[in-house]
């Protein structure tokens, strides 16, 4: 058995070291077999997590778009993610498949019936707390849409948090879609886990975010893809909704910071730049860049329980030429990508 060695620096501790992958996981004592430099020399880092992606929503054109898509955020290192919705059903041996980047899934939409149409991939319920408690599944997620019409009421309150409690007795997270000031509102006094998009959040609830732990997940990039195509359109209280909404993701995440809420880099599947574009959303916002590399890296993975460039963790990694810390662009240029040992991804070896 040839076991693989990279040289480099580690992140996110600095240092220079050496390790190696046994049977797809990290080791940094050299095994007594045939060994095989694959790296030598430049930056090491945890495999990125896209915190919020829907593999199967985009590339419509190919003949497995949840396949596709998955090989897309392989090929930009992204080996893991966290799925608040999925468009087609889960492969049942997602969980093995060695192809498949690993993922933490909601496997559905739920939106209360008060809230109207949404859209086809929504699963209508009248009982959010039963919805919740069928779909959630121990160290899974699930996901609700806490808002949707901008001039419309949010999900009630008792409904919301009746599905957090259901899915937390269950051993599940719950993420929520809110775009609204009141959907915000509405979701963090329900103590759901995560807060996704946020637009108008109310940053008078960020203590209580911080305190109670729940995540903010901005998906500025997906936003500010569509801005120009929303500043095109007639003036009118939707567009400025919209672009209202984007203005305050950046000031949203700096406040966020500042109060002690964890941030995470997430896409919503996939903005055209990637999970890197996030990324740079991110430190813009006023995450220094290490952190900002966290948020979409070795942060989203210990929030998440997965682990990082230790000793017996599964080999995902990313290989870079040059410290990300000092030029974000160089996510965007792997070098070499590592799923649970197996390359794949790589400008270095054939």
């Amino acid at each position: 058995m040839t076991v693989l060695r990279l040289v480099g620096v580690t992140l996110p501790d600095g240092l220079a070291r050496e390790l190696f992958v046994l049977d797809g996981r990290i080791t940094f004592t050299r095994p007594a077999a045939e060994v095989r430099t694959i790296v030598d020399g430049g930056w090491l880092l945890p495999g990125l997590v896209d915190m919020h992606a829907h593999p199967g929503l985009s590339h419509g054109d190919a003949e497995d778009p949840f396949r596709a898509a998955c090989a897309d955020l392989l090929d930009q290192g992204v080996t893991a993610a966290r799925v608040p919705g999925l468009p087609v059903p889960l492969p049942p041996d997602a969980d093995t498949d060695p192809e498949l980047p690993t993922l933490t899934v909601a496997e559905t939409w739920l939106l209360h019936s008060s809230l109207g149409e949404g859209m086809s991939l929504h699963r209508h319920v009248d009982d959010l707390g039963a919805a919740a408690a069928a779909a959630a599944r121990p160290g899974g997620w699930v996901k609700i849409i806490g808002d949707w019409e901008p001039d419309a009421d949010p999900a009630p309150l008792d409904q919301v948090r009746a599905a957090v409690l259901a899915a937390h007795a269950a051993g599940a997270r719950v993420a929520v879609h809110c775009q609204t000031a009141a959907g915000c509102a509405v979701a963090v006094a329900a103590g759901v886990d995560s807060l996704e998009h946020g637009m108008h959040l109310d940053h008078a609830l960020l203590p209580t975010m911080a305190a109670q732990g729940t995540a903010f997940v901005p998906t500025i990039a997906t936003f500010a893809d569509e801005a120009e195509r929303v500043r095109s359109k007639p003036a009118g209280p939707r567009r400025d909704w919209y672009l209202n909404g984007l203005d305050g993701l950046a000031p949203s995440v700096a406040a966020a910071v500042e109060a002690g809420v964890r941030v995470f880099a997430g896409t919503d599947s996939p903005p055209r730049s990637g999970l890197a574009d996030e990324i740079g959303h991110l430190h813009r916002a006023g995450l220094s860049t290490a952190d900002a590399i966290g948020a979409a890296s070795w942060a989203a993975r210990d929030w998440l329980g997965w682990q990082g460039l230790v000793e017996g963790a599964p080999a995902d990694l990313v290989a870079l030429d040059t410290d990300p810390r000092l030029d974000l662009a160089a996510l965007r240029h792997p070098r070499l990508v590592l799923l649970r040992g197996r390359i794949v991804r790589s400008q270095a070896v054939s």
